[in-house]
């Protein structure tokens, strides 16, 4: 099964396929961001996710911001993902 890759209405530009990226933000949440171009089932994807936000947290738990991810953890540690077309626009975001 293929994820589709098309703009949600109303949905802003930025969730489905691909190398995912992520950070946290003021909000305590973590974000991933999915290329669609790189034609990866959505299967593929959350296993991708799982890896980036595993990852991202085991890195951010060495270093100086390890109070942020306390906080995130402790307000549920909330996951958003995104989708961009092309590595390009997972630049800009």
């Amino acid at each position: 099964m293929q994820a589709e890759c098309r703009a949600q209405p109303g949905a802003p530009p930025a969730a489905a396929r691909g190398s995912p990226t992520y950070f946290i933000t003021l909000r305590n949440s973590q974000v991933l961001v999915v290329r669609c171009d790189l034609d990866m089932g959505v299967g593929k994807i959350g296993a991708q996710c799982g890896h980036a936000s595993v990852g991202s947290y085991k890195r951010l738990m060495r270093t100086q911001h390890k109070p942020l991810v306390t906080m995130w953890e402790r307000g549920g540690a909330t996951k958003i993902v995104v989708r961009c077309k092309n590595q390009q626009e997972l630049m800009e975001v």
